[in-house]
């Protein structure tokens, strides 16, 4: 009998364990961010190296920022989608989390760019 409780004790641990760790293979639901400023910089590099520089809030601190740039395309549009990603069943407070974040746009010897955000174009870069 004994062995009997220990293994059940030891199964509802587990399984207590498992529950409060983070989720193990789904990244949550994409949601949204405000951008409040949006800077390109030039590193004094040889290739120059190219960034852009975010500020802003995401809808709640459970929100987690993601970003994903594009190569040039053959018009020289770096494209960057930020976003975030949440857990819809988390409960979380309702408030403004900040951030700023810098997103390596990448290191280029020549050329003419265009940096577009979430569809809209931001700046130009002319190497």
């Amino acid at each position: 009998m004994k062995n009997r409780t220990r293994a059940a004790v030891a199964a509802m641990l587990l399984a207590l364990l498992a529950a409060c760790g983070p989720a193990a293979q789904s990244e949550g639901e994409r949601g949204g961010v405000y951008l409040d400023s949006l800077e390109i910089i030039q590193r004094e590099s040889y290739p120059v190296q190219i960034a852009l520089v975010l500020q802003g809030s995401l809808p709640t601190p459970c929100h987690e920022l993601r970003t994903e740039v594009a190569q040039p395309d053959e018009q020289g549009r770096i494209v960057v989608d930020v976003y975030s990603l949440v857990d819809p069943d988390e409960m979380c407070i309702q408030v403004l989390q900040p951030f700023e974040e810098t997103v390596e746009l990448g290191s280029y010897t020549q050329g003419t760019f265009t940096v577009w955000v979430n569809g809209d174009q931001v700046g130009e870069v002319d190497l």
